[in-house]
């Protein structure tokens, strides 16, 4: 009956007196929750902490407890106060209450752990641990990347927590051969191994290495065996009667229409001049008849 008729002002100053003063003993969780009536009263509370030894036995007597649903935090208030002159130990509380979250169903588990990594990212690198174990849990969560691979982008290079971030992160995308590289291996072709990852990034299949290309003449033939080439008998080319093989693209040259089978190469062979192509415009047939053209 006391605390009911006790004007606002007053419970609010008890408040701040009992958070001035360093922990002593268990007699002064007593009297906050004697004074603490609603979540607003513990609000101000944990903003007005001055001594990190209080977080311990407040977690023990679960005043200091897990986020509940479409409720304000109460805890979330330290970052006004031993957030920022203490963030180490508003941090070592942090990995207590997400060991504590697996206490939680399945399903609030995500939100839960979620505001938990809200609070750890504005506390810097003392809580980069919470951050990389809450990103490796709920990978699968866009909201939960976006906050982590912000922290980790604040964070030093040579911190282990850009690496443990980009891993979790990374780790939740297909990887080449697994689940989801199936249309990139279709795309490559039958005659194709698996799908690199240059592949797919941009989609277009790599050439296939048993053609040799030449860079200056795109229709050049693959070498012929060792046996053809020692018994004088080409297998391919120009004077051929076989079939040229197909290219990659699938599509097969006809065989050659030369005359009888010949091993002279392409360079001494006679050119065939070419023939000039008359002007047929309409215009200039009578011009060309009367000047002999």
């Amino acid at each position: 009956m006391v605390r009911v008729f006790t004007p606002p002002d007053q419970v609010a100053e008890a408040i701040r007196t009992l958070a001035a003063q360093p922990w002593s003993g268990p007699e002064q969780i007593a009297e906050l929750k004697r004074l603490a009536t609603d979540d607003h009263h513990l609000r101000l509370f944990f903003s007005e902490i001055t001594d990190p030894a209080w977080l311990e036995p407040l977690h023990q007597a679960g005043v200091a407890h897990l986020p509940s649903h479409n409720a304000p935090w109460p805890v979330a208030a330290l970052l006004a106060g031993l957030g920022k002159t203490s963030p180490e130990a508003v941090a070592a509380l942090l990995k207590r209450l997400l060991v504590d979250t697996a206490a939680i169903a399945k399903p609030g588990r995500a939100a839960a752990r979620f505001e938990l990594l809200r609070i750890a990212t504005q506390l810097g690198a003392p809580a980069h641990g919470v951050v990389v174990e809450v990103v490796k849990q709920h990978s699968d969560v866009p909201a939960v990347r976006s906050l982590s691979v912000d922290a980790a982008l604040k964070a030093d290079a040579a911190d282990s927590a850009v690496l443990g971030v980009a891993d979790a992160v990374l780790n939740h995308l297909p990887r080449p051969g697994g689940v989801g590289s199936e249309l990139p291996s279709r795309l490559a072709g039958p005659d194709v191994g698996p799908a690199e990852p240059r592949q797919l990034i941009t989609g277009r299949p790599r050439a296939n290495r048993a053609w040799p290309v030449d860079r200056g003449n795109q229709s050049a033939a693959p070498e012929e065996p060792a046996d053809a080439a020692m018994s004088g008998t080409p297998t391919t080319g120009r004077g051929s009667r076989l079939a040229a093989p197909a290219r990659p693209d699938g599509v097969s040259r006809p065989p050659s229409r030369a005359g009888p089978l010949t091993t002279q190469p392409a360079c001494a062979q006679t050119p065939v001049p070419a023939r000039p192509v008359p002007d047929r415009r309409p215009g200039l047939r009578g011009w060309d008849a009367r000047h002999g053209r």
